[in-house]
């Protein structure tokens, strides 16, 4: 494998940008009067500001429904992680986890600094969850063995297809 500015790379897999779910009929009609229901919630309450972030959320839905997920490289150097063209430096992970329990089968990162950065999910499709758990230790990141479940918010957006 080529040598990297970020060092050997010693793993690496193909993930999707983003989990695109089979939604049938009866979930696109759900989200059309959920969405009208908000809408006139938020216009007899005066709210206009909240029923144009219903707007934006129902056109961002509708976009990722008419997209195909792009494919992101993950690559696992000496010295980090890189996920498409954003690096991932092993010394700025507080600790990471790794949930296998098909269908969820995920690495999950947090990091030491960085409000807006603090967590980073990413998919570990068909690869071994050991290898990359060894990877991991060995580049002296911390397990967090009390996270063995799906964090609630991913529970709830593949419950919701969203």
């Amino acid at each position: 494998m080529p040598t990297l500015p970020e060092g050997n790379t010693l793993l690496t897999w193909q993930v999707p940008e983003y989990q695109k779910y089979q939604r049938g009929k009866i979930w696109y009609a759900s989200f059309v009067i959920l969405g009208l229901a908000l809408i006139v919630y938020a216009v007899a309450t005066l709210n206009f500001l909240f029923a144009l972030i219903v707007l934006i959320c129902a056109l961002v839905i509708v976009m990722s429904t008419l997209r195909e997920p792009g494919t992101l490289e993950v690559r696992a150097t000496e010295t980090g992680l890189a996920v498409g063209s954003r690096f991932m430096p092993y010394r700025s992970m507080a600790h990471f986890a790794i949930v296998y329990d098909p269908p969820v089968k995920n690495l999950y990162l947090e990091f030491k600094d960085g409000f807006f950065n603090a967590h980073t999910s990413i998919a570990l499709e068909d690869e071994n969850p050991i290898e990359i758990r060894n990877l991991l230790i060995g580049a002296r990141v911390k397990e967090n063995l009390d996270h063995s479940d799906e964090p609630f918010f991913d529970l709830l957006g593949r419950i919701l297809k969203l």
